[in-house]
C-alpha cells in the first residue's frame, strides 16, 4: 500500500513538473493536456485520475511554485545577520528559483484562468509569499537601510522586478544571474559596486 501511494505521488509530480515547464514557456491557454500528457510520457487519461480539470492543474502548479518558493525563503532567512543581508539573499534566491526550479517563474499572471473559489485558495497562498517578502522589506526599510516608502508597494515593485527577468534572461547572455541580482540589489539599494561596468547588450 505505501510504495502504492509513494507511486502515486511520483506520477502525479511528474505531471504537474510536464505542465509547470510548459505553462512557464508556453502560457496556460496556449498548452493542451495532449502536450502535458506527452512530456510527462502518460497517456492523456491519466491525468484525470489526478486532476478533476486542466484549470485543477493550474491552480496546483501555482500553489506548488508558491509553496516551495516560500519554503525555500525561509529556510534562508538567517535572524542573525542584518535586514539588508536577508533581503539581499531573498532577492537573489527569487531569482535563481524563478530561472532554475521546474515550478519557478510561472507567471501569477496565470491566476486569471482561475474559477473565483480556486483563485481565492491560491490568492491566499500566494500572499502569504508576499508578506514574508513584505516583512524583510519592512525590517529593512526601518534599519534605514533603503529609502522609506509605501513598504506594500515598494514590496510590489521589487518582485515585480525580479519577475521580469525570467522573460529575457538566456545563459548565453555575457553576464551571469549573479551579476543580475547585484545589478537588481544596486539599484534597490542605491550604491554603487566595485570594479563594475555594462556588460548587457
Amino acid at each position: 500500500m505505501e510504495e502504492k501511494k509513494r507511486k502515486s505521488g511520483i506520477q502525479r509530480e511528474n505531471i504537474m513538473e510536464a505542465a509547470a515547464w510548459l505553462f512557464k514557456r508556453k502560457s496556460f491557454i496556449r498548452t493542451s493536456l495532449d502536450e502535458v500528457a506527452s512530456r510527462a510520457g502518460i497517456k492523456k487519461a491519466t491525468i484525470f485520475y489526478y486532476f478533476p480539470s486542466k484549470e485543477h492543474l493550474l491552480y496546483e502548479v501555482l500553489c506548488e511554485c508558491s509553496r516551495r518558493g516560500l519554503q525555500r525563503h525561509r529556510s534562508a532567512y538567517d535572524p542573525s545577520v542584518s535586514p539588508r543581508e536577508n533581503l539581499e539573499k531573498v532577492i537573489k534566491g527569487h531569482l535563481k528559483f524563478n530561472l532554475h526550479d521546474g515550478f519557478g517563474g510561472i507567471s501569477i499572471f496565470e491566476q486569471k484562468n482561475l474559477s473565483p473559489v480556486l483563485r481565492k485558495s491560491y490568492t491566499e497562498l500566494r500572499d502569504e509569499y508576499e508578506q514574508f517578502f513584505r516583512d524583510i522589506v519592512q525590517e529593512t526599510m526601518s534599519a534605514g537601510q533603503i529609502k522609506h516608502g509605501d513598504v506594500r508597494l515598494q514590496t510590489r515593485l521589487i518582485l515585480g522586478l525580479v519577475n521580469s527577468v525570467v522573460h529575457w534572461f538566456r545563459q548565453s547572455l555575457p553576464l551571469s544571474i549573479e551579476d543580475v541580482g547585484d545589478e537588481i540589489c544596486k539599484l534597490i539599494f542605491c550604491e554603487e559596486f566595485p570594479d563594475t561596468k555594462s556588460t548587457f547588450e
